[in-house]
């Protein structure tokens, strides 16, 4: 975990939101107000790649990430926050937001805007751990009022409310073009709906007769439907397999199923859509959060962490927002001994190069260097 300074706080945070100061100790309550004011304001930018690349936002979002970095660390340090779960949780969201910071100032904003939204997913992980979770989330949708029933979808699907945001995707895509949704949110549209059901409702009968539906709208782009094509034959496939029981599975049949599923075939290289393999990533990565959650303690832990990553990266934020990055993180950092921890820490560093390099080269920040060398050495045994 990076040590972040804490600098001068501008006064463009509203005053009842600042830390609440009680016999010398930070409110947690008076933190969390904060944070959440601010991710409400923040995520009227991040749902949109253009809103959140303007030049005219450009001063808000700096100090909104800065005033964030800055609460969620402080908000880590307090006792109340302390047990297990929440402590990873927390230290997992301080460095989210350090880093977004640290890509925003570096010009790369793409990067940001990706940390911000998985940012979010990582509050909920949290907040679904204790009653009254669902506070913070409704003030993030009656503050933000969005009018666009896109960007409702798009708020429902990173806040995890799938049974909210499906209805609304669907309506989006009948509708098309008469809604005049942009091309690129219909695609994305589509894409988190595929994701709703290979991940979250694994129900590959339901996932066809939805997506038959969607090819009879002759005004999708020819490109999109060949995407749609791809993901059927694939759900057919899953369709004519056994259910997968986790409970039954040892750790050595776990890795085959993996291995099989993720192998590509000469099918692939026939596809003429973008990612044929999206709808196996999507499915084989829920069958890992099953695994793990019902083998808590396995020694294929880095193994499962390396593919949940891989998943992750090969579906490139366009399904779920990706976490590759912590999960290759968490196996270098906790199993560096492990026979995949180098496969993960090289993955993990040529994914973090890519996102600090653009047309004018390669620019990775000094802390994410030394980082990349610590990570490094600890497999490397020094």
């Amino acid at each position: 975990m990076r040590h972040l300074a804490i600098g001068v706080i501008t006064a463009t945070i509203p005053v009842i939101l600042w830390a609440q100061i009680e016999g010398g100790k930070t409110s947690v309550q008076g933190l969390m107000d904060r944070i959440f004011s601010n991710l409400a304001r923040i995520t009227k930018y991040s749902l949109s790649e253009d809103e959140f690349k303007k030049k005219e936002h450009e001063a808000e979002i700096k100090q909104l990430l800065k005033d964030t970095t800055q609460s969620v660390k402080t908000a880590t340090q307090q006792h109340e926050l302390k047990n297990p779960i929440m402590k990873i949780s927390g230290e997992v969201l301080a460095t989210q937001f350090a880093d977004a910071e640290n890509a925003f100032n570096s010009g790369h904003k793409s990067y940001a805007r990706w940390m911000v939204n998985s940012s979010l997913s990582i509050c909920m992980s949290c907040h679904a751990q204790v009653s009254k979770a669902n506070q913070p989330f409704d003030d993030l949708f009656r503050q933000n009022n969005f009018k666009e029933k896109y960007d409702q979808a798009e708020l429902r699907f990173v806040l995890r409310n799938y049974d909210k945001a499906l209805p609304m995707y669907t309506e989006l895509i009948d509708n098309f073009p008469t809604n005049k949704l942009p091309v690129e949110k219909l695609e994305t549209s589509l894409k988190r709906k595929v994701a709703i059901f290979a991940r979250i409702k694994r129900d590959p009968a339901v996932a066809i007769q939805a997506l038959e539906k969607d090819l009879k709208n002759k005004n999708i782009p020819k490109y999109l439907h060949k995407n749609i094509e791809s993901w059927i034959a694939l759900f057919n496939e899953w369709k004519k397999e056994k259910d997968v029981d986790v409970t039954k599975l040892t750790d050595s049949e776990i890795l085959k199923f993996i291995e099989k599923q993720m192998k590509k075939d000469v099918w692939d290289k026939l596809q003429e859509s973008e990612s044929p393999r999206s709808v196996t990533y999507l499915r084989v990565s829920g069958v890992l959060y099953d695994y793990m959650a019902t083998h808590p303690i396995t020694k294929i832990t880095p193994e499962i962490l390396y593919y949940l990553a891989i998943c992750d990266h090969e579906l490139n934020n366009n399904f779920f927002y990706s976490l590759a990055e912590l999960y290759l993180k968490e196996c270098v950092i906790k199993y560096p001994t492990s026979k995949i921890a180098k496969k993960c820490f090289l993955k993990y560093e040529d994914i973090i190069t890519s996102s600090f390099t653009g047309s004018a080269g390669t620019d990775i920040p000094d802390d994410v260097q030394r980082e990349l060398k610590t990570m490094s050495d600890k497999i490397n045994g020094k």
